[in-house]
């Protein structure tokens, strides 16, 4: 395991300013409330999605490598946890 993942995993925080976002996952243009709140909506039905798959399923993080489906969750969840961070600072 690396460091990085398991100090994230450990301590349950992303370091704010370190990581980047895939060229594919950023919006083209601005993005408003709105967006920002659909995007939330899709997320949340996307974990419960999470909730029916096989135990044996395995992902792959692109710095983590392969994460069984209970560690992935626990990642999804620290890597929610510190966007929704970032926008109760955008909002304050």
């Amino acid at each position: 395991m690396s460091f990085l993942k398991w100090t994230i995993m450990t301590f349950k925080k992303i370091p704010r300013g370190k990581g980047r976002a895939p060229k594919h996952v950023l919006p083209e243009d601005h993005i408003t409330k709105t967006d920002l709140l659909q995007q939330i909506q899709l997320a949340e039905n996307g974990l419960n999605d999470i909730e029916q798959l096989d135990a044996q399923c395995h992902f792959k993080h692109p710095l983590f490598g392969h994460l069984d489906l209970k560690e992935s969750q626990k990642f999804l969840a620290i890597h929610t946890e510190h966007h929704l961070k970032i926008l109760r600072d955008i909002f304050k």
